[in-house]
């Protein structure tokens, strides 16, 4: 074997060797995000559930300030129905996750905005707005 098809054959190798780490890393990010899509669904699953209540202390979980939104934006949109689309980010530091829906109420379709902190398993909702479509 000359120097040329060794070296060659190195190269090839090399190639090979990094196109599997460039997949494993995409795999890895993809993981990640399904992970991060399925957490936003439970989160915002238990958001509209409580949006929905009809109880007089329904908002109570959240800030005076998100509790007093959602019952404005209940008056002005009615009910939410479902959630169309979704997108989601996560941050490290702070440690956030930002997601952007465009979901269906009663009265319309609306455009939410959730910025949640999230760390170790534990989520607190920070923003809360809607805006109609």
């Amino acid at each position: 074997m000359t120097s040329t098809n060794k070296e060659s054959l190195i190269d090839i190798h090399i190639g090979i060797s990094f196109g599997l780490a460039i997949v494993l890393i995409l795999l890895v990010l993809i993981q990640q995000r399904r992970g991060n899509e399925a957490l936003a669904k439970q989160l915002i699953a238990k958001f509209h559930e409580q949006y929905n209540s009809d109880k007089p202390d329904s908002t109570s979980g959240y800030d005076f300030l998100i509790a007093a939104r959602i019952r404005s934006e209940r008056i002005q949109l009615g009910r939410f129905i479902g959630v169309k689309h979704c997108d989601t980010q996560k941050w490290a530091e702070p440690p956030w996750l930002k997601i952007e829906c465009l979901s269906s109420f009663t009265n319309g379709d609306g455009k939410e905005l959730f910025i949640l902190n999230h760390n170790s398993g534990h989520s607190h909702l920070l923003v809360y707005s809607v805006k109609n479509e």
